[in-house]
C-alpha cells in the first residue's frame, strides 16, 4: 500500500513513523505544506486558498497512490472534497477520531488553532450522533505555536487537558489536532481514555483492510 500524507506541519510527520516502522508493507512519503494552513489561518477560506489546498491534493494523488492523507484538521473537509483519479482514495486523518468517539457518552474535543475548530465540529457532529460532545479551545495556545515556541505551547495544551482530566462528566477525551500529541507527557496520568487522530488513523480499517 502507498500512502502519501499532506502535513502543514513538518513536527507532524514523526508522529507516524513508531507506527509505520512496523508496517513492511506501507510505502509512506510525506510532503509538508505549511502555506496552506497559514494562508487560510490568515485570511479564511477565501476560494484562492481552497483552489490551492485541492491542487496540492491532487498533485499528490498519481495513480500508484492509494491513500492521499491530510493530516491538517483545517483543510480535512476541503481534501475529501477534492476530485481525484479513481485508484486513489483522499481522507482526513482525523475522521477515524470522530468515530472512535461513538462508544462515550461525553466526549470533550480539545482544539488548539481556532481555524480548526470550526472543521473539527462539523466532523464530529456528523459522525458522531450518538455522544454529547463538548469542543475545548485551549487559551493562547496557537499564538505560541505560531511564535515558534513549541514548549509553551504544549504545556498550554497539556494544562488545558488537565483541567478536562479533573471532569467528572466525561468518558473520554480527544485530541483534535497531530501537533497536541507531544502534550500528553507534559500532562497528568488520568484513568479517561485519551484518544488521538494517528492511533486511530493507524488502527483503522483503511490501512488495515483484512
Amino acid at each position: 500500500m502507498k500512502i502519501t500524507f499532506l502535513h502543514t506541519v513538518d513536527s507532524n510527520i514523526g508522529h507516524f513513523q513508531p507506527y509505520l516502522a512496523q508496517r513492511s508493507d506501507i510505502l509512506a512519503t510525506h510532503k509538508v505544506m505549511p502555506e496552506l494552513l497559514h494562508n487560510i489561518g490568515r485570511d479564511g477560506f477565501l476560494p484562492k486558498h481552497i483552489q490551492a489546498t485541492q491542487a496540492a491534493i491532487q498533485s499528490l494523488a498519481t495513480a500508484e497512490t492509494d491513500l492521499v492523507v491530510c493530516t491538517c484538521s483545517t483543510l480535512g473537509d476541503i481534501a475529501e472534497n477534492t476530485a481525484v483519479g479513481p485508484s486513489t482514495t483522499v481522507i482526513r486523518v482525523d475522521r477515524q477520531l470522530a468515530i472512535d468517539t461513538q462508544p462515550f457518552s461525553r466526549v470533550a474535543v480539545i482544539v488548539a488553532a481556532p481555524s480548526t475548530l470550526t472543521p473539527t465540529k462539523q466532523l464530529f457532529t456528523r459522525l458522531n450522533t450518538h455522544s454529547q460532545i463538548d469542543f475545548v479551545l485551549c487559551d493562547d495556545a496557537w499564538n505560541h505555536f505560531l511564535k515558534g515556541n513549541t514548549q509553551a505551547y504544549y504545556h498550554a495544551v497539556a494544562e488545558t487537558l488537565n483541567r478536562q482530566q479533573q471532569r467528572h462528566d466525561i468518558d473520554a477525551i480527544a485530541l483534535a489536532q497531530l501537533s497536541m500529541i507531544p502534550a500528553i507527557t507534559q500532562s497528568n496520568e488520568s484513568k479517561i481514555p485519551l484518544l488521538h487522530s494517528v492511533k486511530s488513523f493507524m488502527n483503522s480499517k483503511m490501512v488495515n483492510p483484512k
